[in-house]
Formats: structure tokens, sequence, C-alpha cells
């Protein structure tokens, strides 16, 4: 059985589809996944967890930590960004226009929440592994400059 939380989060609304077309069985829980008898954990995690990164990076790391001391099985996907963070609310841009991110000028890959759900229901429906971390990445790693561009057409 998979269990599935954040069913109704970026990545989590698309895995329960994936998994419903698929027609696999699977519940959503929102409580104590031990407790449920759950024996291996797929966590949506954040791009490069640790002990010095601030809010919720740490956080994602914390709860990365427990899992590993938990004694369940535990694979960690870690996107660089989500895509849709472009099209949400003012999705990253100024007043000004301007569009503005943690990389400054850098290029980054982010991935599009469809592509992060599909690899997870991949993982659940493939053979049972565990103490796996997946960096996740998009096709392209193009600046905020360049994104911009293409968002604004």
């Amino acid at each position: 059985m998979i269990l599935v939380t954040a069913a109704t989060g970026t990545i989590g609304r698309h895995l329960v589809r994936a998994l419903a077309e698929a027609d696999v069985p699977f519940r959503a829980l929102v409580r104590d996944a031990r407790t449920a008898g759950v024996s291996w954990v797929v966590k949506m995690s954040a791009w490069q967890p640790g002990p010095d990164t601030k809010l919720s990076v740490r956080a994602h790391w914390e709860i990365e930590q427990h899992l590993k001391a938990s004694g369940l099985a535990w694979t960690s996907l870690q996107p660089t960004g989500y895509m849709q963070n472009f099209f949400t609310g003012e999705g990253g841009f100024t007043h000004g226009g301007a569009l503005e991110g943690p990389y400054g000028a850098g290029r980054v890959a982010y991935i599009d929440a469809y592509d992060i759900a599909a690899r997870a229901a991949a993982l659940l429906t493939g053979p049972p592994r565990g103490g796996e971390t997946y960096a996740l990445t998009g096709p392209e790693a193009p600046t905020h400059e360049e994104i911009a561009r293409m968002v604004r057409g």
C-alpha cells in the first residue's frame, strides 16, 4: 500500500492523480505514518538541505535526519525549485518587473511539479527501496533574466 502525505500540495496533487490514473491503490494520510503501518517513506524535500541552511530548507534536513533514525525505509526527492512558482502569485517578480531569486545571476534547472510527481509515482510503483536521495532538476538551466523573457514573452 502506498501512503501519500500532503496530497493537496504542489506535488502531492499531481502524484495522487498519477497514481489514480495508473490504477495503483494508495491512501492519503495526515497523521502518524509509523502508527499506520507504513514501511517506506518517499519524502518530498528541498534542494540541498543541511544543518546550516535557513528556514524550511533546514526543516527538510531535520525531517530527513528523523527519517534516517526511524528505522523506516526512506527515499528523499530534492528538486531544485518548481517552475510553477513563476506562475503563482507574483512568481518572484518585483513590482518593477524584475525577477528575483536566491540564485542571483546563476543558472538554475527548475523542474515542473508534474515531473516531480511522475518520478515519485515511478518510485512508489517500482520495487521497494530505501536510503536513497535523488536530486531532481529540469532539462535546462536558464538564468532568472532568461526565465523572465520566456515568461513575459
